[in-house]
């Protein structure tokens, strides 16, 4: 049993880890949504043992574009659609509690999937294959979300940094 305990603990150690360095999800909202460019996607989610094997500075893996991979931060989407390193807003992920911290509903596009095409994404959730939006990330595409893609320099470059493997 206190083995049970020991691996339980190290499993909670490991996820809060994700949440930090998701940046702790303090990002202030867009100030103007109404200048931004809004789409409309629908989400699935996948988690560590759907992704590439842990690496030097990227304990949960790398994206395909390098970037290490941020539970609940990184998204995958499609290169046809979306460049890669584009930074989401998604304000149906705002105040989502993800391992007891609120989600400020930004998003990195810094992977790809297989069956992720068009409009769909793909929200990383680390070592945790619980979903903490059941409503927006197991969304279809009869059933999806407005999202809004950031322009703001400063905010993409943290993002972008958050992503580095250095």
């Amino acid at each position: 049993m206190p083995r049970v305990r020991v691996l339980i603990c190290l499993a909670a150690l490991l996820f809060m880890r994700g949440i930090a360095a998701a940046g702790d999800f303090n990002e202030p909202p867009p100030r103007d949504l109404a200048g931004l460019t809004k789409v409309h996607l629908w989400a699935t989610h996948y988690d560590v043992r759907d992704s590439a094997k842990a690496a030097k500075n990227a304990p949960y893996g790398v994206g395909a574009f390098g970037h290490q991979l941020v539970p609940f931060r990184t998204i995958a989407a499609d290169r046809k659609v979306f460049a890669p390193g584009t930074v989401f807003f998604i304000p149906g992920l705002v105040g989502v509690t993800v391992g007891g911290a609120r989600h400020d509903g930004y998003v990195f596009f810094g992977d790809v999937g297989r069956a992720v095409r068009g409009h769909h994404i793909d929200v990383f959730t680390g070592p945790s294959r619980k979903n903490p939006a059941p409503d927006l990330i197991t969304s279809t595409r009869r059933k999806g979300f407005d999202a809004y893609i950031v322009t703001d320099a400063a905010l993409i470059e943290r993002l972008r940094q958050l992503h580095s493997r250095e």
